[in-house]
Order: structure tokens, then sequence, then C-alpha cells
């Protein structure tokens, strides 16, 4: 480094000692002053020379000063930038930290908030039970108003409904017995027109549908009518033994004999002891000309009822039957006879009432 700068001053002074000798020689100086102008300059130069020696050595000492301070700021440097930061780092995690202090202050804060609306929604939601309950009690109240309507309701249906059946029975009843008055004032189309207008109130009424087929039975050109109301009423009511027995003297008048025994045993096996059916199933044995099983179902009849006068008359009519066949019984039949039909019409029966 010195040996540069050496070299540097010596070719800026033989720079400058070249310009003074173009002056010189242009004075056309002398030899004599030309060496000591020379002399002059060396000792000059060497001056220099020193002089910027020194200097140099000044400077390289500032510079080693330089370089050593620059290395204390250095290393101070390389100390205080880790201290620097993390002392930056703590006042970030300071910040932070009142940040998160202050967070939490906030945290706590809505927390307490919370609290007060859990405690306003405790209170509300116990308000609001008191509420339900009290709702609840309510509409219990008023299912069992309700549950007392429907019950009055129904009794009030019912009541009604009884009343009306009552109004409607009792209606009947006077149409009945009206009906039977007709009957026997013999104006048998204003009975059979009762029955029909009871049968329309109540299409139920067996006893209705067997009475109007006894007066359709009374005439042939209305048999068929009485069968299908003789038909309707054991649908309505099969244990009812006299649509049997009036359907099975039906088709006795109709001479449909077998029909006419089969429907008899139905009602014999429903009531065995009544005499008009057994009287029935005589009077078809009797038409059958098989006059010994007539007089056994007249004998039961009367046995039964010893005041049945018209299976008197009818037994009678079966022995006068009988003294034909047996000519050799005949006066004893013909007795017999004779008996029977007189208690009858003692007693009141009129043979014109019997169903031929």
């Amino acid at each position: 480094m010195k040996k540069l700068i050496i070299i540097i001053l010596f070719f800026i002074s033989a720079f400058t000692y070249a310009e003074e000798t173009k002056v010189i020689a242009n004075s056309a100086p002398t030899n004599e002053q030309t060496i000591k102008l020379l002399e002059k300059k060396i000792d000059q130069l060497e001056k220099d020379v020193d002089t910027y020696k020194n200097l140099i050595d000044k400077q390289v000492a500032y510079i080693a000063i330089i370089l050593g301070l620059v290395g204390i700021v250095m290393a101070v440097v390389s100390i205080a930038v880790p201290l620097i930061a993390a002392r930056r780092r703590e006042n970030d995690v300071d910040k932070q930290i009142i940040g998160v202090n202050n967070q939490i202050k906030e945290v706590g804060e809505r927390e307490n908030s919370l609290k007060e609306q859990i405690k306003l929604l405790d209170s509300k939601t116990k308000e609001l039970d008191n509420q339900i309950i009290d709702v609840g009690e309510k509409v219990i109240k008023v299912e069992s108003i309700e549950t007392e309507i429907r019950e009055i309701k129904g009794k009030i249906d019912k009541s009604e409904k009884t009343t009306q059946r009552a109004a409607k029975h009792s209606l009947v009843n006077k149409l009945f017995a009206e009906a039977l008055k007709a009957e026997d004032e013999k104006d048998n189309q204003k009975a059979i027109e009762l029955y029909s207008k009871i049968i329309e109130i109540n299409p139920y009424y067996s006893d209705a549908y067997n009475n109007r087929g006894n007066l359709y039975k009374l005439n042939p050109a209305t048999y068929n009518e009485a069968l299908s109301d003789y038909k309707k009423a054991i649908e309505l009511n099969p244990k009812n033994a006299h649509p049997y027995n009036n359907k099975g003297n039906l088709y006795r008048n109709k001479k449909e004999y077998e029909n006419a025994i089969k429907d008899v045993e139905t009602s014999l096996s429903l009531e065995p002891n009544n005499e008009y059916f057994l009287d029935t199933i005589g009077h078809i044995y009797l038409d059958m000309e098989d006059y010994n099983k007539a007089i056994k179902y007249f004998n039961r009849g009367i046995n039964i009822n010893p005041q049945f006068w018209e299976s008197y008359y009818k037994r009678g009519l079966a022995y006068q039957g009988l003294a034909k066949i047996e000519p050799e019984k005949e006066q004893e039949y013909n007795e017999k006879a004779k008996e029977d039909i007189d208690i009858a019409i003692k007693n009141g029966f009129d043979p014109n009432s019997i169903d031929y």
C-alpha cells in the first residue's frame, strides 16, 4: 500500500518537473541552474515523500482505529441486535400478554353478561313453566268440561232418541190397535193400509208383516203377497212361530201339503203345546183325508185347551170322514162326530169361520 502511494507521488512530481523544464527550456536556462533546480526538487520531493509517508502512517493508524472501532461496533451490534430483537419480542410478548389479558377481561365480561342472560332466561323459563302448568291445568279443566258436555249431549241425544223411539213406538202401537179393530170389523182393506203404514214407520216390525200376510191370505189373488210377508216376518224374527204356522196354512190353501206340514212342524218345534198350531196341522191332514192323524193332532190340542171349540168341530168332520171309509164303524164315528160338532156350535163356534 505504501509503495503504491510513493509511486503515485513520484509520477506526480515528475509530471510537475517536466512542465517546469519546458518553461526553463523556453527561457534558455543554464545547466547549473538546472542542476540546482533539480536538486531542489529532489529535496522537495523527499520532503513530500516523508510528508506523505507520515500522512500515510497516520491514515493507516486512523484506518486501523476505524477498523477497530468498526469491529467494536460490529461486536456491539452483534450483541445489541439480538438484545434489541429480544427486547422487541419481549415488548411484543408484553403487548400480546396485554392483548390476551384484555381478551380474558373481555371474555370475563361476556361470561358475566352470559350469566346474567342465563339468570334472566332461567327466570323466564320458570315463568314459562308456571304458565305451562297453569295452561295445562286449564286444558285439563277444559277437557273435563268438554267431557261433561259430551256426556250431557250424549244423554240429551239418547233422551231424544228414546223420546223419538217412544213416540214412534206409541204411534205404531196406536196404528196396530186400529188395524186389529179394522180386522174385527171385517174392514180388511183398511187393516191392510194400516199395517202398511206401520211398516213404513218401522220396516223391522215382524208382527205387522205377519198380520198383513194373514189378510192377503184371505184372497187367492194376493197369495204371493201373503207368502212374501210371511217370509219377511220369519226373516226379521225367525224365533216367532206364528209366521211359520200361517205360511203352512197358506200352503194348505194352495194344496202344497208337504210345504204346509214342514212349516207347521217348524212352528210346533218352537211352541210344541200351542193348540192353534196343532189345529193347523190337524186341518192339513183332514184335507189330505188322513183322518186318524188329523184326529190325533186335534186330540192334543183339545187336551191342552179343552175350550178350543174349533178343534172339536174339525175333529167331528174327521170322524165323519172315517164313517165313510169304515162302514162297520159308521154309527160309532157319526155319533162322535155329532157330539163334537154339537159341543162346538153350542159353545158359539161359527162353522163359516173355518178357513177352507
